[in-house]
C-alpha cells in the first residue's frame, strides 16, 4: 500500500465553506484497515515516525470518521463539517473534535495515548504548524464482512470444508461444516516427530504451518494426540494454531489438543440431530472436502459403522455413485471374514457325534453374498475351496456308510443304520448347497439302496398277511430283517407262523 506523501493545506476554493485549512478529511484521503497514529511532533533527528504505520507517514494524524461507519467509539465530536451526514468527505476535526474518557483521566481532547482497538474507517490528513498533543500507539482495525483483516489487508484463511465423523449417543454420526477454524485458524501446526514429551514456546514456535486441503484428513487417536495426513502419505502429529504459554509453560500433543476449539457453519443438522461442530475428541475424525457432499459424508459414515448392515444400508441408497464399487467390495469382504469364521466353526464340529451343519451352510451363504458384489475374488476363491472340500467329505462318509450298508445286507448281518447315516449326510449336503456336483450319484444310489429294501419288507408283509408263512420267512431273509436292532422303531416286523 503506498503511504500518503504529505501535502500542502487546502486553499479556501478547495475546502468547504465554514472550516479551516487543517480542521477535517478531504476528498484526496483514503480508508486504511489497520493504521498507526505515530507521534506527533516526529522524531526529526531518525526521520522516522517512532510507531509502525502502513498508511500514515511522517507528520501525519489518523481522522476517525463516524458517517462512513456508522460506529462512534468516542464521546463526542461537535465540531465536525457542516451538513456532513452522508457526506463521504464527513469527519471529526481534527483540532478538538476527539473526546474519549480514558482510565483514571477526565474526558478531554486525548490527553494521552489510547491503547485500544477501535473499528472504523478512517482518513489522513496533513497536520499544520500546531502539531497538538502526543498520539502513540492507536492502532485501527475495520471490521469487514469477512472477518478482521491484517496488514496484508487482501489477505483471507481459507475456507475448509470438513466432514466431521462422531460417535454419538445413537452410534456413529456425521455432520457437515463450512468455514471450520481451529482456535480461530483455519491451519495446524506440524508437530512430527514430537508426538511424545513436553513443548516450550520456543519450539512449538518452530513448527512449521499446516494448510488442510481436500482430501487431507485429521484424527485424534486413542493417545490423544491429533494426526494429519494427506492423500496416501503418513499422518504426522499435529496441534493447534494459537497456544498460549505462560511463566515457561510446556504443553505435551494430547493437552494441546483438548484445546484445539473446533469452530465451523453446519450446512445441515448432523445425522444424529447435532447443530453445530462436536470436540475434537478421541476417535472423532475430520475429512477436508472440496465442497459439501451428502455422498461421501454417507460412504465414511458407513465405513465408521463397518458392518454388513451399514454397507448394505449405504449400497441401497446408492446403487450407482463415486464410491459404490469400493463399498461393493469393502462389503464383499466382510462377507468373504464372516464366511471363514462360520467354516472355521464347523469345522471344530466336523468329527463329533452331531456336526454344525448349520455354520457350514452360513459359510456357503455368505460366499454366495460376495459372489453377487464381486466375482472371483482371491478370498472367494479361497472360501469357495474350502467349503468344498468340506461338502466333499461329507459326500465321501455317506458313500462309505452306504457301502457299509451293502456289505451287512450281503451278509446278514447288522447294518440299516448305516443306510440311515447316509440319508442323513446326504441331505445335510443338500441342504447346504444344493447343486452340488456328486449330489445327485449319491442320492441315486442310497435311493436304490432304500427301494430295495423297502419293495422286500412290502412283499414279506403281503405274505405274511395272506398267510403264505414261507414266501414271507423268504422275503424277510431277502430284507435281513433280523439285522435291523430290535430298538427300531421304525421297521420292527415279525412273522408268527402258526404251528402244526
Amino acid at each position: 500500500m503506498q503511504r500518503v506523501v504529505p501535502v500542502p493545506a487546502p486553499s479556501a476554493a478547495e475546502r468547504p465553506p465554514g472550516t479551516d485549512p487543517w480542521e477535517s478529511v478531504w476528498s484526496g484521503t483514503r480508508s486504511c484497515r489497520r493504521l498507526v497514529i505515530v507521534k506527533e511532533p516526529p522524531n526529526l533527528d531518525s526521520g522516522k515516525p517512532e510507531s509502525e504505520n502502513d498508511c500514515a507517514s511522517l507528520g501525519e494524524v489518523v481522522v476517525y470518521q463516524p458517517e462512513r461507519t456508522a460506529a462512534n467509539l468516542f464521546l463526542g465530536y461537535p465540531n465536525r463539517i457542516p451538513n456532513g451526514e452522508g457526506n463521504l468527505n464527513a469527519g471529526v476535526l481534527a483540532k478538538s473534535g476527539f473526546r474519549h474518557t480514558l482510565p483514571g483521566r477526565p474526558p478531554g481532547v486525548l490527553p494521552d495515548c489510547i491503547y485500544e482497538e477501535i473499528m472504523a474507517s478512517v482518513g489522513v490528513i496533513t497536520l499544520g504548524k500546531n502539531p497538538g498533543h502526543c498520539l502513540r500507539g492507536i492502532f485501527v482495525f475495520v471490521l469487514i464482512a469477512l472477518g478482521w483483516a491484517g496488514p496484508s489487508a487482501g489477505a483471507k484463511e481459507p475456507s475448509l470444508n470438513v466432514i466431521e465423523l462422531y460417535d454419538g449417543a445413537s452410534g456413529a454420526a456425521y455432520i457437515q461444516l463450512a468455514d471450520v477454524v481451529f482456535n480461530g485458524k483455519a491451519q495446524l501446526r506440524s508437530c512430527a516427530g514430537s508426538e511424545s514429551g513436553p513443548i516450550d514456546k520456543s519450539a512449538y514456535n518452530k513448527f512449521a504451518k499446516l494448510v488442510p486441503a481436500p482430501g487431507g484428513v485429521l484424527e485424534r487417536g486413542n493417545d490423544g494426540v491429533m494426526r494429519y495426513g494427506a492423500g496416501d502419505g503418513p499422518a504426522t502429529c499435529v496441534v493447534p494454531e494459537n497456544i498460549k504459554f505462560e511463566h515457561n509453560a510446556t504443553f505435551t500433543p494430547d493437552a494441546m489438543a483438548d484445546s484445539a476449539d473446533l469452530r465451523g457453519r453446519a450446512l445441515a443438522a448432523g445425522t444424529d440431530g447435532s447443530a453445530a461442530a462436536l470436540p475434537i475428541k478421541k476417535g472423532v475424525k475430520l475429512v477436508f472436502v472440496a465442497a459439501a457432499n451428502v455422498e461421501q459424508a454417507d460412504f465414511l459414515l458407513a465405513q465408521r459403522i463397518s458392518s454388513q448392515k451399514g454397507w448394505q444400508d449405504y449400497l441401497a441408497k446408492y446403487p450407482a455413485a463415486p464410491h459404490t464399487d469400493v463399498a461393493k467390495s469393502l462389503l464383499a469382504g466382510m462377507y468373504i471374514e464372516a464366511g471363514q469364521q462360520s467354516l472355521s466353526a464347523y469345522q471344530k464340529t466336523a468329527a463329533a457325534s452331531a456336526p454344525s451343519y448349520a455354520d457350514l451352510k452360513n459359510a456357503k451363504a455368505q460366499l454366495v453374498q460376495a459372489q453377487l458384489l464381486v466375482s472371483n475374488s482371491d478370498g472367494e476363491s479361497k472360501l469357495g475351496g474350502d467349503i468344498k472340500a468340506s461338502l466333499s467329505a461329507l459326500a465321501d462318509k455317506a458313500g462309505k456308510e452306504l457301502d457299509a450298508y451293502n456289505s451287512a445286507v450281503t451278509s446278514a448281518s447288522p447294518g440299516f443304520v448305516h443306510l440311515q447315516k447316509a440319508k442323513g449326510l446326504a441331505d445335510a449336503i443338500g441342504d447346504i448347497d444344493p447343486p452340488f456336483a456328486a449330489l445327485p450319484k449319491l442320492l441315486a444310489d442310497i435311493g436304490k439302496a432304500t427301494k430295495a429294501f423297502e419293495a422286500a419288507l412290502t412283499t414279506a408283509e403281503l405274505a405274511a398277511g395272506q398267510k403264505q408263512w414261507e414266501d414271507a420267512i423268504k422275503a424277510s431273509a431277502d430284507v435281513s430283517y433280523y439285522i435291523f436292532p430290535p430298538t427300531d422303531p421304525g421297521y420292527h416286523f415279525e412273522i408268527n407262523q402258526p404251528t402244526s
